[in-house]
């Protein structure tokens, strides 16, 4: 068992310092990745317990993040919800995280099809992004989300990822979410 443990506490300190690594402003908004991740986090655990949920909301944008040989080394948007949740899985997180990464661009999707107004309340690089992800769904794509069981834990998820990024937030820092996280191990992990 402790190795088990030890084991996934290594996992897990790789992931957060991959993430943590990963502190740059992006050109078009006063916040970075991480300060994201730190937000869209705090608002989870305002509304949640569920450590699985919180630490989505937290690395939900890993994907980004991983260079491949189809983007000749370069960071993309394109299919960073599925590098997110391989990555996740190769090191040892469980289905419920990698599912959540995987669907929060589909929740995205979903919401601009099933909301009008959806638009008028995301930022301008979620709407840059929303065409590359997949744009609108058909009905038959709006019937496959709805009925995977963590369809609604995903919307709630994107929720929170598209509250409006603030750099006013006074959240707590990385160091409280990696304490949170590491006390927690075992509820992330398979």
């Amino acid at each position: 068992m402790e190795s088990t443990n030890f084991k996934h506490i290594k996992n897990l300190e790789k992931a957060l310092a991959f993430y943590k690594s990963i502190d740059f402003s992006d050109d078009d908004d006063d916040i970075s990745q991480l300060k994201h991740a730190l937000q869209t986090a705090y608002w989870a655990e305002q509304e949640t317990t569920e450590v699985s949920l919180i630490f989505s909301a937290f690395i939900h944008n890993i994907g980004y993040f991983i260079p491949t040989s189809l983007h000749k080394g370069k960071f993309s948007a394109i299919d960073h919800q599925k590098l997110g949740a391989e990555y996740l899985s190769r090191h040892g997180f469980n289905y419920h995280i990698c599912t959540l990464v995987k669907l929060h661009t589909e929740a995205k999707r979903y919401l601009a099809t099933t909301q009008p107004e959806y638009f008028d309340n995301i930022t301008d690089i979620a709407v840059l992004t929303f065409d590359l992800q997949g744009g609108f769904m058909n009905q038959k794509e709006e019937e496959r989300f709805l009925n995977n069981p963590l369809a609604s834990q995903s919307i709630q998820l994107r929720v929170w990822i598209d509250r409006p990024w603030r750099s006013d937030l006074n959240t707590p820092d990385f160091k409280y979410y990696e304490d949170f996280f590491t006390q927690h191990v075992n509820d992330l992990m398979q």
